[in-house]
């Protein structure tokens, strides 16, 4: 198994992770061309892989010293502006192919239109009929020019169709919002509150806890489309009681 980490992040990150069995191979991507860490920096270090190895999955796995032939299940994890890679290598029929799972821990930003960014939107598709296993974490943190990674995954997730599934509090981690169907499952964590989680701990509290389970296969199978449909009519019902 090989984990790529990959984000403003640091090995450390995932040192308390508790991994059943044998520790997966982690390779730890953590800036971009010279050493800028924002998404076009790893959207850019996307790019060399492809033009280099032929693919962006393929460059990640050599730049860890992997074999880019390695017939390992692969499983992404990103922090904050990671996305920019995962998202190059979900838009990659091949690449897509080849990964087991995706945890993307505050890790998905659109621009003002919220649009549904396509490498993401197919695997998250998968998961959600039970062929691929995904978790996406959010905060309301949003910047200047673009919306929080809750707003933003909440447009992602719209069309799919999810269901409410328990909340998932990782301490100092405060679950507010929990939504799933099939493998797919999608966690909002308060940030406006004192000793709740700060964007930075979606990498060092709910990474480590989540990226095993990944892993190890153990994202359940429940859900359905049958079950509520928690979208944008949510989120904004959310807004207006105080949830959010």
């Amino acid at each position: 198994m090989v984990v790529i980490w990959c984000g403003p992040v640091s090995a450390s990150n995932l040192a308390n992770a508790q991994w059943q069995g044998e520790k997966p191979k982690i390779i730890t991507l953590n800036s971009g061309p010279g050493g800028k860490v924002g998404s076009t920096a790893f959207e850019q270090l996307a790019a060399q892989y492809a033009s280099s190895h032929g693919s962006p999955l393929r460059g990640a796995l050599a730049a860890g010293k992997v074999d880019p032939n390695t017939s390992e299940p692969v499983v992404l994890g990103a922090f904050s502006a990671g996305w920019g890679l995962v998202e190059a290598i979900l838009r990659v029929p091949e690449d897509r192919a080849r990964v087991r799972a995706v945890g993307a821990f505050d890790a998905y930003y659109t621009g003002p239109g919220k649009g549904r960014k396509p490498g993401y939107s197919a695997f998250a598709e998968l998961a959600a009929n039970g062929q691929k296993a995904m978790v996406m974490t959010s905060s309301h943190i949003a910047g200047p020019t673009y919306p929080s990674s809750a707003a933003s995954t909440d447009a992602l997730m719209q069309p799919i169709g999810l269901g409410p599934i328990p909340l998932r509090s990782v301490p100092p981690a405060e679950c507010e919002l929990a939504a799933g169907r099939g493998a797919l499952r999608w966690y909002v964590y308060k940030n406006r509150s004192t000793g709740a989680a700060s964007h930075s701990q979606h990498a060092t509290v709910l990474a480590p806890a989540f990226l095993p389970e990944l892993v190890h296969g153990q994202i359940g199978t429940g859900g359905g489309a049958d079950m509520l449909v928690v979208g944008l009519g949510a989120y904004v019902a959310g807004v207006e009681l105080g949830w959010w």
